[in-house]
């Protein structure tokens, strides 16, 4: 049911509005001990002073991360932070209904879309990306 969704609210629709939000967004340094979260729509200063950590591992510069937290005086004051929780490609594709589509336009036609789904079914679809920043 609906109580077991949480809505994500992009950074520009913080504005305006009071209350605890959650979004995904990259941690970023815009400015010398400044950390922001940034999404496609905007920036926002953070601050993790009273953060609980939600999942293991290091929260770095650039980390693609979900946040809870609320704006007070221009700054959003983050109360939760962790990774997004993973799973597999092929069930992430099919909850978004992107099975047959390319997400990033890196693809020049149907042609070779389906040359790499070949590839990819060949070799397994299982694999494992390390992005190291």
């Amino acid at each position: 049911g609906d109580e077991d969704c949480h809505k994500i609210t992009p950074i520009e629709g913080l504005l305006g509005r009071s209350g605890v939000k959650i979004l995904l967004g990259m941690v970023a340094q815009v400015e010398e001990g400044q950390y922001y979260l940034e999404d496609p729509t905007a920036q926002i200063p953070i601050s993790l002073t009273q953060t609980q950590l939600l999942t293991t591992g290091f929260i770095t510069e650039q980390s693609i991360v979900l946040v809870e937290g609320e704006l007070i005086d221009g700054t959003l004051l983050v109360h939760k932070i962790g990774h997004p929780i993973f799973e597999p490609r092929r069930n992430a594709l099919d909850a978004i209904g992107l099975r047959e589509t390319d997400i990033f336009g890196a693809i020049p036609t149907l042609g070779e879309l389906a040359k790499l789904r070949a590839m990819e079914e060949r070799h397994g679809c299982e694999g494992t990306f390390v992005i190291l920043s």
